[in-house]
């Protein structure tokens, strides 16, 4: 083989060792995309809902503590009224929460 002839070799050779590390490194970086991308997918839409839950859980315990305060029947029932309702809510978040 021809000095030359070694060198076409090499340089073929080059080519195709850059193509098939260029190949492994697109396959890896979607690979890692799909791993990276699970939590956007997955769990980031479930802690979304969690946290609207969680402000209807803080205004049920506002509501309760104005239950508490009022002294007159007609505004403890307007803010039993508000509990229960906003309960209800809260169990569509969390029924919304386990569909998900």
């Amino acid at each position: 083989m021809t000095i030359a002839g070694r060198h076409y070799f090499l340089i073929a050779f080059v080519i195709i060792l850059a193509a098939t590390l260029s190949g492994f490194g697109i396959y890896q970086t979607r690979t890692v995309f799909a791993s990276a991308n699970y939590s956007n997918e997955n769990i980031i839409p479930g802690l979304q809902i969690l946290a609207d839950t969680q402000a209807g859980l803080a205004a049920i315990s506002g509501a309760m503590w104005s239950h508490l305060a009022v002294a007159t029947p007609s505004q403890k029932q307007a803010f039993a009224d508000q509990i229960h309702e906003r309960r209800l809510q809260l169990i569509v978040g969390f029924q919304k929460y386990n569909t998900q």
